[in-house]
């Protein structure tokens, strides 16, 4: 990988994590282990980490930190912003302990980013309400620490207080130093159960068919999904337009297509338009068959060798390590499988299995929870 890659990560009393460590991350990087063990954190700390360079999700449209917050929660109306992140924010804290502050640190080889989140924001010139979700970058300035936040706020954890010294250049150094990092992490994307066609319809398909990029989610469902679909097109049903594919006999909105389908055009899309940056995947083997997850992940895979994405991926499924395993090795990417198990004092040990150690653990079943299921 050429442009910024993360090579480690660390988080602070976040959900259910007191404290996380992840070394040694490559290309693709899996996360198994029992439920509750972290792994879904870990993403949501790349992404509420990406929130300082580009505070919108790109797919949903909304911000960053308030869908951490409510997406946990099912069907909550994001539109109502600050209200709503200030009722439910506490459950982002470990144990509700919110006079300390989340941590998240992201190394990228010798370049470290560090953020701070807290429970009440202070509110220096031109920051958010004081309620509003915000992370802070750590920034040093000589023996003292100030956290910056854009455009141009700047805070003293020491003091409380709003530092009384013009930081225009200090702000320019940050940016002009982390300029290929904020670029990686301004295209971040999480991948998860909770896109819907609409989010696609708005947001992502104009863009895939003004760059005919729609060509190749065509080929993907081709592959293993709807072998006879000959386009993707809009089309008009009940006063707007949505999202269809045009099969021999007839066109099936994407609303009605098979689970499977259905979920492998939903990740597929975003993908094919990001390049340089960290694509974070949700368990991508729901609803799959393994014929259509080995279909899915050679797209998601081959897209990520050729736009230099980073892949962080959390599983339960056997059958999805086996696939990924395969196919980065015909293409000669990295791959690191991390056992994640959390403490009762919330701290989560990480393993880095080698790949004698995968498939050990799946003979004698050593994996408390993992098991090769698969949804028809």
């Amino acid at each position: 990988m050429t442009s910024a890659v993360i090579t480690s990560i660390y988080v602070e009393n976040l959900r259910g994590v007191k404290r996380c460590v992840v070394n040694n991350l490559t290309h693709v990087n899996i996360f198994i282990g029992r439920n509750g063990a972290g792994k879904s954190t870990l993403l949501e700390a790349i992404y509420m980490a990406s929130a300082w360079a580009r505070p919108l999700d790109i797919i949903k449209g909304v911000s960053k930190l308030l869908y951490v917050v409510t997406r946990r929660r099912g069907h909550v109306d994001a539109r109502y912003g600050w209200e709503i992140y200030s009722k439910y924010k506490d459950m982002l804290w470990f144990n509700k302990y919110i006079n300390e502050e989340i941590q998240i640190a992201l190394n990228f080889g010798e370049k470290k980013m560090e953020f701070r989140l807290m429970y009440s924001q202070p509110q220096p010139p031109h920051a958010p309400p004081a309620d509003g979700p915000a992370l802070w970058l750590v920034v040093a300035q000589g023996s003292n620490v100030i956290y910056y936040q854009r455009p141009d706020s700047f805070w003293s954890p020491v003091t409380k207080s709003t530092p009384p010294l013009p930081f225009s250049e200090l702000q320019k150094r940050v940016e002009d130093e982390l300029r290929q990092e904020l670029e990686f992490l301004e295209g971040v994307l999480l991948l998860d159960s909770r896109l819907t066609p609409r989010d696609l319809e708005q947001r992502i398909w104009p863009q895939l068919l003004d760059r005919r990029l729609d060509t190749l989610i065509v080929e993907m469902l081709r592959e293993e999904y709807e072998v006879d679909v000959h386009d993707i097109t809009y089309k008009p049903v009940g006063g707007e337009y949505v999202l269809a594919l045009k099969l021999k006999n007839t066109t099936v909105e994407i609303d009605a297509l098979g689970d499977g389908a259905r979920a492998a055009v939903m990740y597929a899309s975003p993908l094919a338009l990001v390049k340089d940056t960290a694509v974070l995947m949700e368990d991508p083997e729901a609803h799959q068959h393994p014929a259509g997850l080995k279909a899915f992940m050679s797209f998601a895979l081959k897209i990520a060798k050729r736009q230099n994405l980073q892949l962080f991926i959390t599983t339960h499924s056997i059958e999805l390590i086996n696939i990924i395993k395969q196919l980065v090795r015909e293409l000669d990417m990295g791959i690191h499988v991390y056992f994640m198990e959390r403490g009762p004092d919330g701290v989560v040990d990480v393993r880095m299995l080698e790949e004698v150690d995968v498939d050990v653990l799946q003979k004698t079943a050593l994996i408390p929870g993992l098991s090769a299921r698969v949804s028809a």
